[in-house]
């Protein structure tokens, strides 16, 4: 018996397997993203031991991790302004008799970013005859014709015990030229009587 043999060229061996890729280690973590108070922080790592070759598989999760960070509490300044003294307006639309004063308030805070602020407050009174005043808590609301009312006094007594009762309060006009009533009426014991 007689054996051939046919040579084929030998079947291609692939020197490029695929290979899969695999994470590296963690970069360390960021300074915090803020100086003083509630930021964050990040480190990273790459897809790159080894790298994924010949259409091997990516790396799986993620590439990024971030974190909340606090480094120090913030430090903040505030300080009030003592109160001006009192003074009128020598503006002729003003009440005569209106007397202001103001103060400032300043702060400053550091979070991410320096904050400063400013606030100016003022206080009025009334002092019709220059030397008593009426605080600006007793004022009520500026009447329209530029007038200052006091406070309304209470709802009085209702009037009647049944059968559409009244009851009054009032007030008074601390200057001169006041609009509106002086005086208010509302119904109360609105029950008939029996």
């Amino acid at each position: 018996n007689e054996i051939y043999c046919h040579l084929l060229p030998p079947c291609p061996v692939s020197s490029h397997l695929p290979v899969d890729g695999s994470w590296g280690s963690w970069s360390q973590w960021s300074e915090c993203s803020t100086k003083c108070g509630q930021g964050t922080r990040r480190r990273s790592r790459l897809c790159n031991n080894p790298r994924p070759k010949h259409g091997g598989a990516l790396c799986s999760g993620c590439d990024e991790q971030v974190e909340d960070c606090t480094d120090s509490l913030c430090s903040s300044l505030s300080t009030t302004s003592p109160w001006t003294p009192w003074f009128g307006s020598s503006n002729d639309m003003e009440i005569p008799g209106l007397q202001k004063r103001y103060r400032v308030q300043c702060s400053a805070s550091m979070s991410s970013t320096l904050e400063l602020r400013a606030e100016m407050s003022h206080e009025e009174r009334f002092c019709p005859d220059g030397n008593s005043c009426i605080a600006n808590s007793a004022l009520g609301p500026l009447a329209p014709g530029g007038g200052y009312w006091e406070s309304w006094s209470k709802w009085s007594s209702c009037d009647r015990e049944c059968g559409s009762g009244q009851q009054t309060r009032s007030r008074v006009c601390a200057s001169t030229d006041c609009r509106g009533p002086s005086v208010q009426h509302r119904p109360c014991n609105q029950h008939q009587c029996k």
